[in-house]
């Protein structure tokens, strides 16, 4: 009845598990380093007979955020819902398909076009055990660089709140809260612990005091040994 939130240490790149007080499986982003998998892993330390994978996000497409898909497809199988920006030219996207993370990429943007009912939407609370969920991103044109095309997305439950803001940086936040300044507001009045899982993992390019001040988080979790 819980929500359990696992977050890999892979170096750079982020790879996130949640497993929703429903039983279901969201992961977000599908970093991985050479020598380990979070998808395998995931496979044959917390995989249950008729689990399946109900909601993959992936925050923008950088290879330290989506070179794991290939074992994401082989161990836990296609998602039930898919969230990208889908904004995001494809030359940007896969570049030549000269990897096979690039190609599963592509091959779930062309499958994955209808637009999921609320019923059985993960973001719906009835469906994922009492979660909310709320998420927004910059277009191309608004984002200017990749890392800003990041998918910000915030997990609430039990007043705690958790945010995954991808590889945002600083202009990119300020142009999104500019956008959106109401999105998370519910939320953080309603946590008495905000969690933030830094920005670019950590990394100086990913910091912003506006992101700091507005959710002034009580923990900030950083996963790249190099930042």
């Amino acid at each position: 009845s819980d929500l359990d939130i696992r977050i890999w240490e892979i170096g750079a790149g982020l790879c996130v598990r949640i497993r929703t007080p429903s039983g279901h499986t969201h992961i977000i982003d599908a970093g991985c380093s050479d020598n380990f998998s979070p998808a395998e892993h995931i496979y044959f330390n917390h995989w249950r007979d008729g689990d399946t994978l109900d909601y993959l996000i992936i925050s923008h497409q950088d290879a330290d955020h989506t070179a794991d898909l290939p074992n994401i497809k082989k161990y836990l199988g296609e998602p039930r819902v898919y969230l990208r920006n889908k904004t995001v030219p494809d030359n940007e996207k896969y570049g030549i398909l000269q990897r096979l993370y690039q190609k599963i990429l592509k091959l779930f943007d062309e499958k994955y076009t209808a637009t999921i009912d609320w019923a059985n939407d993960p973001r719906n609370q009835d469906v994922n055990g009492g979660v909310k969920i709320e998420h927004a991103f910059l277009s191309w044109e608004e984002a200017k660089t990749i890392n800003n095309t990041s998918i910000v997305v915030a997990y609430s439950y039990k007043n705690i709140m958790v945010i995954f803001p991808g590889d945002i940086e600083d202009y990119g936040w300020n142009e999104f809260i500019r956008k959106k300044p109401e999105l998370f507001n519910e939320m953080l009045k309603e946590s008495h612990t905000v969690i933030l899982i830094a920005p670019h993992h950590g990394r100086p390019s990913g910091y912003s005091q506006n992101m700091i001040d507005y959710f002034k988080p009580d923990l900030v979790v950083i996963s790249d040994g190099y930042g």
